[in-house]
């Protein structure tokens, strides 16, 4: 009887040491597009044919609690922490996006992200465009995490 006790808590250490990755997330998009452009998010996405501004709450509206910066990642050097910052960056990146058949859109996406995993909560900030930026505006940044603050 022992050894199954033993054997069911030794399980259950092993199991709860491997967290898997996940989000939740409560983001806000917000900007203008004309023509037809879709927006598509985690759970779905939103189309719109016609000249609009948007302004869309997507996912959670609850308070996350305390936000971690890249910078206290990135300091900190734990391996963990640095896989979640880059999970959710890749996320973000892949999870969000906008595409056009016709017209133009310009769009911010703001909110923050909770990595289920670690409980990490990272504030994020992304924007992207298919008109032309004035030359000015143009930066090409070497960040490998450049949607999280």
């Amino acid at each position: 009887m022992k050894k199954i006790i033993f054997a069911i808590i030794a399980c259950f250490a092993l199991c709860s040491c491997h967290t898997q990755f996940g989000i939740a997330y409560g983001v806000k998009l917000t900007g203008n597009g004309d023509g037809q452009f879709e927006v598509s998010f985690p759970e779905g996405s939103y189309a719109m044919d016609g000249t609009a501004s948007i302004a869309l709450q997507v996912g959670d509206t609850i308070s996350f609690g305390k936000v971690t910066t890249k910078a206290e990642v990135l300091e900190n050097g734990n391996t963990k922490e640095i896989a979640a910052l880059k999970a959710v960056n890749d996320s973000v990146a892949t999870q969000f996006n906008a595409t056009a058949a016709s017209g133009t859109y310009e769009l911010w996406l703001n909110g923050f992200v909770k990595e289920t995993g670690t409980g990490l909560i990272f504030e994020i900030d992304r924007h992207w465009t298919n008109r032309e930026a004035p030359k000015k505006m143009r930066a090409i940044s070497n960040d490998p995490y450049p949607y999280i603050k």
